[in-house]
């Protein structure tokens, strides 16, 4: 027998599977741990709750376990360390969001749906592609709501079992996330900060002017092409700048009236590589829970207000900056429809530095939440829940364009106005029962979501100002001159879901658990309403023993589901736009139709199977998670075109793709080294999925089914009619279909194998790897973290279009990017260039996204709360490759298209900021070094 003996009082606290543990004080005898059964920790997965720890639903990151650095975005936190959740962010532009994908893709997005208007204010709450974010149980908020400061843990729920809880927005996994609070007893105040350096990495440059020189001059490869303008320009570094960055957070906790209170004020000041990029962000968050009916009941309070306010390059500053020509200056005296800036009027070809000074991209957003939570016991074995909650989003966009920038266009602006209020109800009633070794769980619940949508489009042109501002068209009252449109627009939304949950179990070792929701959503039609079932069966093969192992296996299926993007496809809509109409004497705007309306279109669908094992081994020094899985996400919206249902548009939507996902997911954790003075703890996730088009192509006109089709334009200049990859049923997405061929021959021109396409790789990746590593020693402590993504390729556009040295030849006035001169492009002589798989490069790669080292500073040996901690941390510290771009990481999408992953795509119009998963203009990569401070008094 042990004991430990204490001079005050001291609660020490166990955690047991399916066991509640009893507080002791004062001597604590170790085998006597009194222990009694828990009847509440697996069933709880309601509607924004969290699941019990042996439901295989969820993987489950808490803070101290977060991904280290200067990371303002929630979701750089987990990127890499959860098995099934790849989340990417090409580039370094940090008003650049990220973009996850759980277990696959489950929505067939091709176009983008691009006959929409693009003033819409549910893109956050109803991104196609997107998980459903929930935050202290309120579901569908802005990721802005919180800071990742004040985040204490991020749960995914992975797995369609678990996912049909949350009915018609569970197809895309559901991210949960709870805010740190306060505890009663505790008080003190907590302030942490660090600044951050940002540099770039391996940008993409063009050739400086001394090689310019070599080259076109008289003993130069490319000698008699007389472009050389006299000057000597460098047309990268006016762009760029040591990025500098800043965060705080002050927390103060306390407790007063049987109630525990947190409050957090957050300033954070972001500056990217680009110069005039970055973000300025205020948040504040209040938390309170108080005890009530004498611990029979309990009061939960949020208040959070955020404001950010955002400055944007145009990320196409960086791929004129390599083509611009070295020797043209700056300015110029005869440009004068140009300021003073030179432009070398050629199709797609600008001044970087003037597109960087006159232009402007400003956005303010501001959210503001609140929510309270109410639970009660009414009687043994039954208690009652009741949430509500409010959000109100804001966001102004202003863009001003002065004239000529564009070679050729006249200066104009834009503002818009989106304002998102969303209103949330949950109502829960749970009852627990237990008789002999016989448990029995159910929960019984009602969900009201509204969300009512405005805002306002308004447009300014042909504007002479050097510099203009789009801030007139905030108030037009005066209705200025340039005023030449504006755009109003109101909407709503209702969901309203019903749901049971059921959970058996006997002796605490085997389970049986189903649910069943029924939901509405007015943005569907004729079919409003759907069902979303799942049943899942588990239980320990190995009970648990005295040293904590056990095994477990768990297998379950559900039915969740997805919602349309946008609003009123189901209805007939009319948009201004199209020719003007003569009409009495006098010019009528005109209307047109978007697209036909189908009053019977459906939410969409995913449904999977998934089998999984649960271990510890070693006296729990080892635990880990295996699973496998296999889902069809079916009834998927699509647009295309029919004249043979041509009414006033031949652009339709409906239910008609599927695909198919299947993978494996392994989480090992070891805790390697475990003692009072140091330890060593690694952690492993691997992940591996397919996604495959499982469902043919819709008629269109004069054409019946079809299996297959083209996808993924290569664009202008040069390749605009070309397509990269291959759509096929039955096969994996993301095919490249290409030309083949076997390199450059002694004459510098192509060899191409044969004048038919062929599949020449494929953008998905065939596994994702993060391997974390904290060692700590006395009060020294380090953590390492490495992120892996194999098997996927890239097709690097932007080679394509300008790694050719004869481009000096062909476009006079063009600069080469210096990639043109290494072995892989130096000898290429050929006239133009062909869409073949030279082009395509395997992108795996191994990255050290993290290094930290810290240090606990001795603060007071009087009190032992308070502490100071001192770190050091480095981003992208290494990567390798075999990828000559400027970043490997995966793309999810291509300009919104999810169908079409894998292009690195330098794209030159590059104005729009919500296209995922495309690198346009290379905004570079960037490394970090980050130096902070965390403190508790």
């Amino acid at each position: 027998m042990q004991s430990l003996k204490f001079s005050s009082v001291l609660t020490l606290t166990f955690i047991v599977i399916g066991l509640v543990v009893k507080a002791q004080t004062d001597t604590l005898v170790l085998p006597n741990i009194p222990l009694t059964n828990d009847t509440t920790i697996f069933l709880d997965q309601g509607f924004g709750d969290t699941a019990g720890v042996l439901t295989f639903r969820s993987s489950r990151i808490i803070a101290k376990d977060f991904n280290r650095g200067n990371r303002y975005d929630p979701y750089q936190l987990i990127q890499g360390k959860i098995p099934g959740v790849v989340i990417s962010r090409p580039g370094g532009d940090p008003n650049y969001g990220y973009q996850i994908q759980i277990r696959g893709l489950h929505s067939a997005i091709y176009n983008g749906f691009a006959f929409f208007p693009t003033t819409n204010g549910y893109t956050q709450q109803f991104n196609q592609t997107q998980p459903l974010v929930v935050v202290d149980g309120i579901p569908g908020v802005s990721l802005q709501t919180i800071d990742p400061q004040d985040i204490a843990s991020i749960e995914v729920i992975k797995d369609a079992a678990s996912l049909a809880a949350y009915g018609m927005r569970g197809a895309n996994g559901v991210v949960l996330i709870e805010t740190k609070k306060g505890n009663i007893g505790a008080r003190g105040l907590q302030y942490s900060s660090y600044i951050a350096i940002d540099e770039a990495l391996n940008p993409e440059l063009g050739i400086d002017a001394a090689t310019y020189r070599s080259l076109i001059g008289p003993n130069g490869t490319f000698q008699g092409f007389s472009r050389d303008l006299g000057a000597t320009t460098d047309w990268y570094q006016p762009l760029v700048r040591t990025g500098f960055s800043q965060a705080h957070n002050l927390a103060l906790n306390g407790t007063a009236l049987n109630a525990a209170y947190r409050l957090a004020l957050n300033f954070r000041n972001v500056n990217g590589i680009a110069q005039k990029s970055g973000f300025e962000q205020v948040n504040a968050l209040f938390n309170i829970q108080k005890k009530l009916a004498k611990g029979k009941g309990q009061l939960d309070g949020l208040l959070a207000i955020n404001t950010r306010n955002t400055s944007e390059v145009n990320p196409d500053i960086f791929r004129n900056a390599a083509l611009m020509n070295p020797t043209a200056p700056v300015f110029s005296d005869t440009a004068a429809l140009s300021g003073s800036y030179y432009n070398p009027n050629l199709f797609a070809l600008f001044n970087p530095i003037e597109m960087l000074n006159l232009q402007t991209r400003e956005n303010n957003h501001q959210v503001l939440t609140t929510g309270l939570t109410g639970t009660l016991e009414l009687f043994k074995g039954l208690s009652a829940k009741i949430q509500s909650a409010f959000q109100h989003n804001r966001d102004a966009y202003g863009w001003a364009l002065a004239k000529r920038v564009f070679g050729g266009y006249s200066g104009n602006t834009t503002w818009e106005e989106r304002k998102l209020s969303h209103w949330y109800l949950n109502v829960e009633l749970k009852g627990n029962w237990t008789w002999q070794q016989h448990q029995l769980q159910t929960q019984l619940g009602y969900t009201y979501q509204r969300w009512d949508g405005r805002g306002v489009l308004r447009e300014g042109y042909d504007i002479t100002e050097a510099l203009p501002s789009y801030r007139p068209l905030i108030d037009v009252q005066g209705n200025p001159d340039f005023l030449v449109s504006e755009d109003p627009y109101r909407e709503s939304d209702e969901l309203l879901g019903v749901f049971v949950q059921t959970q058996y179990s006997f002796k605490q070792r085997w389970f049986v658990q189903g649910s069943l929701r029924r939901e509405g959503f007015t943005r569907l039609g004729e079919n409003k309403w759907a069902l979303y079932p799942a049943f899942t069966l588990s239980g320990f093969i190995i009970p648990q023993n005295n040293a904590g192992n056990y095994l477990k296996i768990r297998t379950g299926f559900g039915l969740t589901g997805n919602i349309p993007p946008k609003n009123y496809i189901t209805q007939q809509i009319i948009l201004s736009g199209g020719p003007n109409a003569f009409i009495n004497g006098e010019f009528k705007p005109g209307i047109y139709y978007p697209f036909v309306q189908n009053p019977n279109l459906q939410a969409e669908l995913r449904k999977e199977i998934n089998v999984g094992l649960e271990f510890a081994l070693f006296k729990q020094r080892l635990q880990g998670q295996i699973q496998l899985y296999q889902s069809r996400s079916s009834n998927l919206l699509w647009q295309y075109s029919n004249a043979e249902r041509n009414g006033f548009s031949d652009v339709h939507f409906e239910n008609l793709m599927a695909l198919k996902n299947q993978g494996v997911e392994v989480q090992l954790n070891l805790n390697a080294i475990q003692n009072s003075s140091h330890s060593w703890q690694s952690n492993l996730s691997l992940a591996h999925n397919q996604t495959v088009l499982d469902a043919p192509f819709p008629k269109t006109s004069a054409q019946s089914e079809v299996n297959s089709l083209e996808v993924g334009l290569v664009g202008s200049p040069g390749f605009c009619c070309g397509f990269l990859q291959k759509l096929e049923y039955q096969q994996p997405i993301g095919q490249f279909y290409t030309l083949l061929s076997s390199g450059i021959d002694a004459n510098g021109q192509w060899i191409i194998q044969d004048q038919d396409k062929a599949l020449s790789g494929n953008a998905q990746a065939s596994l994702t790897l993060g391997w974390d590593n904290t060692v700590k020693w006395q009060r020294f402590s380090a953590n390492v973290f490495w992120r892996a993504v194999i098997g996927h390729d890239l097709m690097n556009v932007f080679d394509l279009f300008y790694a050719n040295p004869q481009n000096l030849l062909n476009i006079p006035g063009f600069n080469i990017p210096a990639v043109a001169l290494s072995d892989r492009y130096a000898k290429l002589r050929a006239p133009f260039n062909y869409v073949s798989d030279y082009y395509i490069q395997n992108a795996s790669f191994l990255r050290l996204d993290n290094l930290s080292l810290g240090y606990d500073v001795p603060w007071s040996k009087s009190n032992h709360k308070r502490s100071l901690f001192i770190y050091l941390s480095a981003q992208n510290l290494l990567t390798i490759t075999q990828f000559t771009g400027n970043d490997p990481e995966i793309r999810l999408s291509n300009a919104g298209a999810t169908l079409v992953p894998g292009l690195v795509n330098p794209n030159y119009w590059g104005d729009r900021r919500d296209l995922s998963g495309i690198d346009r203009g290379r905004y570079p990569l960037t490394q970090t070094w980050v130096l902070g401070v965390k403190m508790k008094l």
